[in-house]
């Protein structure tokens, strides 16, 4: 099993055995990002919303093309300016990162920027290819103004 892709099987454990996993497999294998940036979920999910931007900015740092370290905990920690640029960096990786179109939409929404697309004008029919399920969870918080 690989790593990076061990993380999922891993949610079955506590927050805290995830956590130690994760600091083993980083000690090991400290230039995988996959597992930069699983020990920055661990972190987060431990409670550790400070090492958990630090460890996104690693697994950043270990590969700046994945899209995944890019919609962190910045926003919980009141950064919103900063989370809104990292969602949109996120999104120029990967346009189809269901989770970032909706954390992007719910910032402009919290700040009442209804209005501006979480996609530049040219790439905005992406988000017709994302599932069904990522779109509702976008788009609820209009629907709940009436738009």
């Amino acid at each position: 099993m690989e790593l990076g892709t061990s993380y999922p099987l891993n949610q079955q454990k506590g927050a805290s055995e995830r956590l130690r996993w994760f600091q083993a497999a980083v000690a090991v294998h400290p230039a995988n990002p996959a597992t930069r940036n699983g020990l920055a979920v661990a972190l987060h999910d431990n409670g550790d919303l400070d090492g958990a931007i630090a460890g996104y900015r690693e697994a950043i740092k270990a590969d700046p093309k994945s899209a995944l370290p890019h919609y962190n905990t910045l926003e919980q920690k009141g950064k919103r300016d900063e989370a809104m640029k990292a969602y949109k960096r996120a999104l120029e990786l990967d346009s189809k990162l269901a989770m970032a179109h909706a954390n992007l939409g719910r910032l402009h929404f919290r700040e009442g920027r209804v209005d501006e697309p979480s996609m530049p004008a040219g790439r905005r029919s992406v988000t017709t290819q994302i599932s069904p399920t990522a779109t509702t969870v976008w788009a609820s918080p209009l629907r709940n103004r009436g738009i």
